[in-house]
């Protein structure tokens, strides 16, 4: 999943393909099980684990932030426009509260190796 696309499915934006678009909490939950997250309790900071908060409203899920290294939350606010922010900074009638959330463990960067010198 790239960090820099926008992705929803009831736009005819980006989606992906065999996961329905019909807008439901579901229908976000499989997107991101297709790239390794699972659901979890809830959005404290675990430093090998990457978490996602699914914001819903009474009209059904709304919004997605990915939370930072620093327990900082991003989420992409329009075209263009990516920000940081708490959790609870964009509850509202627009976005819903942070209900849902997902995590899957972070990737392990495998640093090369030195050579040694002769």
């Amino acid at each position: 999943m790239k960090n820099s696309g926008y992705y929803w499915p009831e736009t005819d934006g980006m989606w992906f393909d065999g996961i329905s678009r019909d807008g439901s909490i579901d229908s976000i939950i499989d997107a991101f099980r297709l790239h390794g997250y699972e659901l979890c309790n809830d959005g404290s900071l675990e430093r090998q684990v990457q978490k996602i908060a699914i914001y819903v409203s009474r009209n059904g899920p709304e919004h997605v932030a990915r939370q930072l290294g620093s327990g900082k939350w991003t989420s992409k606010l329009g075209e263009g426009i990516d920000a940081q922010h708490a959790l609870s900074d964009l509850e509202s009638d627009l976005y819903g509260k942070a209900t849902i959330f997902m995590a899957r463990p972070k990737s392990k960067k495998v640093k090369p190796r030195r050579k040694r010198p002769r």
